[in-house]
């Protein structure tokens, strides 16, 4: 009944996102700064290009049944909806780094590059698409 719940809490905190912008402007956490960050959408060209510079985090943001199925290599999964619970136990990574994130159209990688701009981070960067686009740009998976 619990799990029910949330579920439907879930879906109903993701609709009602569904219907806002995903490029919205976000203040950083930093109280010293009055500046605005926002996480950037960008198409597959300019995501694989800030891929191939070999230095952004990569992080595939859907369910682990859809990363056991492929991924863009070298990704690491943290599902969009624990991204605020399990980033800091799971990730070291500077407020300052590229991070790069995934999903399967788009959607869930604004909803988490959102939240990782809510946490402070400046450079993050969310695939218009996705990993569909990505795909249809023959570009290769790890299955």
């Amino acid at each position: 009944m619990l799990l029910n719940i949330k579920s439907l809490l879930f879906l109903l905190v993701f609709s009602f996102l569904a219907c806002s912008q995903t490029d919205k402007k976000t203040e950083s956490n930093n109280s010293d700064t009055s500046e605005q960050y926002e996480f950037k959408e960008i198409n597959v060209a300019e995501f694989k290009e800030l891929l191939d510079k070999g230095d952004a985090v990569l992080v595939d943001v859907r369910e682990p049944s859809e990363f056991a199925e492929d991924y863009i290599e070298n990704a690491v999964n943290l599902p969009a909806y624990t991204i605020d619970k399990t980033w800091k136990s799971k990730m070291n990574v500077e407020k300052d780094k590229v991070i790069l994130t995934y999903c399967l159209s788009g959607y869930r990688s604004g909803v988490a590059s959102e939240e990782l701009i809510n946490m402070g981070y400046k450079n993050v960067y969310s695939l218009k698409g996705g990993i569909s686009a990505w795909k249809a740009s023959n570009l290769p998976v790890v299955k």
